[in-house]
């Protein structure tokens, strides 16, 4: 007996309301459609739809796919007619047209709306100009800055400023609170000193419109190093104070050696260890064991003092002591001092 081909019965089903045949195919967030996807009810090859934040835009349908393991939703298609749903949220890194770093676009923005970001930008206000007197930068531990006179140059956006302030970090003192419509010059000074540590000036300007720039200035105090001449090879902490200091961090660093009769020195805070090399300016490595290395200290900071063994006579002379690279040649390099170096 012969089984006869069985056909598919059609079955009609007829909504009560307005709400869909599975209360599991619409979801009212893609955060809420991903833990359905990772549930046990979602099987691979279901479609699901996620309805959009934005009055009137289409859902975007999502596919629930597997890697074997975890089942996670595709996106397959962003509304009816192309309207471009975005699929995920999106962190803008760099400043484009009205977009700013940091800036995001969420599921369910259309692209239009992002597209009218990016090409009629709303203009930030500006800080053209934002100095101080004595410049910011590094400075010499101890050398004391009695006070600082700050000047903002300001210019307005699309829209009008509301106020430009001035902090003093990190205690937060607000020190200039200053309205400027339009732009213009904000002006301060500080009399609190410093000599130690680190100080941040911070130009804040707030237009009425939300949009809002900012500009820093950066005090920071580190032990400085000294490169000069001295008479012998242990010099006093005078001496070594009587040779350049710069205020500056780790890194290499090279001196132009002129005088008679003396010894040439480099003296580092400790902390920057023992120089890689030290070469003329010519390239020429010159040894370090034709220097005395001895440990001194300055203030209360330890240092490691090089003064090279030889008295010599010198004009514009350069040396380098190298302690952030080795040498990029290769290979081996002898190591001597200039002839002249030997000139008593």
């Amino acid at each position: 007996m012969s089984t006869p081909p069985l056909a598919p019965i059609g079955i009609q089903f007829h909504r009560l309301d307005a709400n869909p045949l599975e209360t599991n195919t619409v979801f009212p967030s893609k955060s809420a459609a991903d833990a359905y996807a990772a549930g046990p009810t979602s099987y691979p090859g279901q479609e699901i739809k996620v309805l959009s934040s934005v009055a009137n835009a289409p859902a975007m349908t999502f596919e629930v796919v597997t890697d074997g393991t975890n089942k996670t939703i595709k996106l397959v298609e962003a509304g009816e007619g192309g309207s471009g749903l975005l699929e995920e949220t999106i962190v803008s890194d760099v400043n484009i047209g009205g977009i700013r770093a940091g800036d995001s676009i969420t599921v369910g923005t259309l692209m239009t709306e992002v597209w009218q970001k990016l090409l009629t930008p709303a203009v930030h206000p500006e800080i053209t100009s934002f100095t101080s007197d004595p410049a910011a930068g590094l400075q010499s531990v101890g050398t004391p800055i009695s006070s600082v006179t700050l000047t903002a140059e300001v210019e307005k956006g699309s829209g009008e400023i509301d106020v430009v302030k001035i902090i003093k970090l990190p205690s937060e003192e607000l020190l200039v609170d200053k309205t400027l419509i339009n732009g213009g010059t904000a002006t301060i000074s500080d009399a609190s000193p410093m000599d130690a540590g680190i100080r941040v000036y911070r130009c804040l300007v707030e237009g009425k419109d939300g949009l809002t720039a900012t500009a820093d200035l950066k005090f920071e105090f580190v032990c400085p190093c000294y490169l000069g001449s001295c008479l012998t090879v242990n010099p006093s902490e005078s001496e070594i104070k009587s040779g350049t200091a710069y205020a500056v961090k780790p890194q290499n660093i090279g001196h132009s050696y002129t005088h008679v009769g003396r010894r040439v020195f480099g003296c580092f805070p400790d902390s920057w260890g023992v120089p890689l090399s030290i070469r003329d300016g010519s390239g020429l490595d010159v040894s370090l064991s034709l220097f005395t290395l001895s440990t001194v200290t300055i203030g209360s900071q330890t240092y490691n003092l090089f003064v090279f063994n030889l008295v010599n006579t010198l004009t514009d002379y350069i040396l380098v002591f190298n302690f952030a690279v080795a040498n990029s040649e290769g290979g081996v390099h002898v190591c001597h001092p200039p002839l002249y170096w030997n000139n008593l």
